[in-house]
């Protein structure tokens, strides 16, 4: 089965419990598909700093894609997109450092990691879309929609243990 969620605000506790009762194996998430906002001639998603998640949704979870838009207005150490999971038992997407290079990393454990780390990609204070694909079939990253970056790692959100952060933004 397929899933979409739209916007983190728009489904309660509720949702979310019979989304994950349900156990699909595959789920499309769409954390950050913003309302905009009208000013002059231009349009703006409206910015999410950070938003808790809950957890359980991500659990058994054999694929599963996370996209949103995204903006940095600097980049600060390792200011992340999104993160689930925690220390080295993870998957995120960040920036590298303080750089402008977007790491895209998967964590089984302490020895199996997987990432994609894309050079140079990140503008700041220029909205972009991001989507990042576990699974399968492997990581895959997509940059204003385009495929910029693969590997073939099967890590997903199934292989995570229980508790850690769920969020976006940070």
């Amino acid at each position: 089965g397929l899933l979409q969620f739209r916007g983190v605000s728009g489904i309660g506790t509720t949702g979310w419990r019979r989304a994950c009762r349900l156990g699909w194996r595959t789920l499309w998430v769409v954390l950050a598909v913003f309302p905009f906002l009208r000013s002059g001639a231009q349009i703006a998603p409206r910015p999410v700093l950070q938003r808790e998640l809950p957890r359980e949704l991500f659990e058994n979870l054999t694929e599963a894609t996370v996209e949103g838009w995204i903006r940095f207005d600097a980049f600060a150490p390792y200011s992340r997109f999104f993160d689930v999971g925690r220390d080295l038992n993870s998957i995120n997407i960040t920036h590298y450092e303080r750089s402008p290079n977007l790491l895209f990393e998967a964590w089984a454990n302490a020895t199996n990691r997987s990432a994609i780390h894309v050079l140079g990609l990140l503008r700041t204070n220029e909205w972009c879309h991001l989507a990042a694909v576990v699974g399968p079939r492997g990581q895959r990253l997509y940059y204003n929609g385009r495929l910029v970056a693969t590997n073939d790692s099967p890590i997903a959100f199934a292989q995570l243990k229980e508790g850690g952060n769920a969020r976006l933004g940070r």
